[in-house]
């Protein structure tokens, strides 16, 4: 695959190019799909990331844990950690003898406290925001 040899040549354009006309020429292939929202993510375009990689952990894919696993990643970072505790457990279930299934264990301990630091975070802007639109007596 042309994209995989750009990424080893750390030419992310070109291999982004790569990918997604492999796309048009079959648009299931999912290696393609995983490759571009890898890519997607490291630019910190999570939502075009996350779109690629649920589509990567489809079809002939759907065997590989590493897709399932950085869909999960990312539904973190979209915050949508309901998806990504679904998903994390999914990945135990399925690939219990994969390095996936400890990585999946590992994030899932993880995501309570992220979550809690979350809401901190929305708590204190919230009461931030406030204060400037409090009337002065």
């Amino acid at each position: 695959n042309l994209g995989a040899l750009a990424l080893k040549k750390k030419d992310f354009k070109k291999a982004k190019e790569f990918f997604k006309k492999s796309l048009e020429i079959k648009s299931e292939y999912c290696p393609s799909h995983f490759q571009l929202g890898l890519l997607m993510d490291k630019k910190q375009e999570f939502r075009k990331a996350g779109e690629h990689l649920k589509q990567s952990y489809q079809g002939t894919c759907t065997n590989n844990p590493a897709p399932h696993y950085f869909y999960a990643l990312n539904s973190i970072k979209l915050k949508k950690y309901d998806d990504a505790r679904i998903k994390l457990n999914e990945i135990m279930k399925r690939f219990s003898s994969t390095e996936y299934d400890t990585k999946a264990r590992l994030k899932l301990s993880e995501l309570d406290t992220i979550i809690e630091q979350d809401q901190f975070r929305t708590e204190k802007a919230q009461l931030n925001s406030k204060k400037h639109f409090a009337p002065d007596f």
